[in-house]
C-alpha cells in the first residue's frame, strides 16, 4: 500500500496537476480508438467461455459502467502527496500502454447484443457501443483503471476506500452485463492494474520520480498552501 501523504497540495495546485492530467487522459482515448481501427482488420480471437453465455444482459448497468469516465480525476483531489500523486499518473500511463500492447499483439472482439432503443438505458448504451469499438476487449481497461484508482487510494480514507473498491467491482461486473466484455476480460485488467501499480511502486523506491522532470517545476511550490 502507498504509504499515506504527510505534505498536503492546495486546490489551486490540484488544479493545476488536472490540467496536466486531462490531454494525457484525452490522448490515450485517442490511441485507443486509433488502435481499435487498426485491429478491426486483422485476425482476432474470443475469450467466450460457458459462463459469458449464461451470464444475462442488462443494460440498466451502463449507468454504473460509465463512472469509469470520471474515476481518474479521482486521484487528483484524494491524494495529498505530490510524490504519490506523481505515481498515480505514472501508473495510468503504465497501464493503458501495457493494455494497448496486448490490444495489438493479442487483439479480441467482443460482439454487441441487439439493444433496445426505447429504454432510456438501452438508448444510452448504444450510444456507448457506437463510441466504443468492438475490439480492445482483453484486458479490460475499465476494469483495470478502476481497481487501480482503488489501489492508489487506498489507506487515504477508510470510507473512500471501501467506496472505491466497490465501485471498481460494480464497474467490472457491469462490463459482463452490459456485454461489452467478457469475464476473462475483466480478470486480466484487474491483474494488469495490480502489475502497474506493483511496477510503480518499485520505480519508487529507486527514487524514479524525485528525478523525474514531470511535474518538478510545481513539486517545490506544494510545501505553501
Amino acid at each position: 500500500m502507498i504509504p499515506k501523504a504527510n505534505n498536503s497540495i492546495s486546490f489551486s495546485r490540484r488544479i493545476r496537476y488536472l490540467l496536466i492530467f486531462t490531454p494525457v487522459y484525452l490522448m490515450t482515448g485517442v490511441v485507443y480508438f486509433s488502435i481499435g481501427n487498426y485491429t478491426s482488420g486483422l485476425t482476432y480471437y474470443t475469450l467466450s467461455t460457458g459462463f459469458d453465455d449464461i451470464i444475462p444482459f442488462v443494460p440498466q448497468l451502463e449507468f454504473v459502467y460509465i463512472i469509469l469516465y470520471l474515476l481518474p480525476v479521482v486521484p487528483v483531489f484524494a491524494i495529498d502527496d505530490i510524490n504519490i500523486l506523481k505515481q498515480a499518473f505514472i501508473s495510468y500511463i503504465m497501464i493503458n500502454i501495457m493494455a494497448f500492447v496486448f490490444f495489438i499483439l493479442y487483439p479480441v472482439y467482443c460482439p454487441k447484443p441487439l439493444i433496445n432503443t426505447n429504454t432510456v438505458s438501452g438508448y444510452a448504451l448504444s450510444i456507448e457501443h457506437s463510441m466504443d469499438t468492438t475490439m480492445n476487449s482483453f484486458p479490460s481497461l475499465h476494469a483495470g483503471v478502476s481497481l487501480l484508482v482503488f489501489l492508489l487510494c487506498r489507506g487515504l480514507n477508510s470510507v473512500l476506500s471501501v467506496a472505491l473498491f466497490l465501485t471498481a467491482i460494480m464497474i467490472g461486473a457491469s462490463a459482463v452485463l452490459i456485454k461489452q466484455h467478457y469475464v476473462l476480460d475483466i480478470a486480466g485488467g484487474f491483474l494488469l492494474a495490480y502489475i502497474a501499480y506493483k511496477i510503480t511502486l518499485v520505480l519508487s523506491h529507486y527514487n524514479y520520480f524525485s528525478k523525474s522532470k514531470l511535474f518538478r517545476k510545481y513539486a517545490d511550490k506544494t510545501k505553501s498552501r
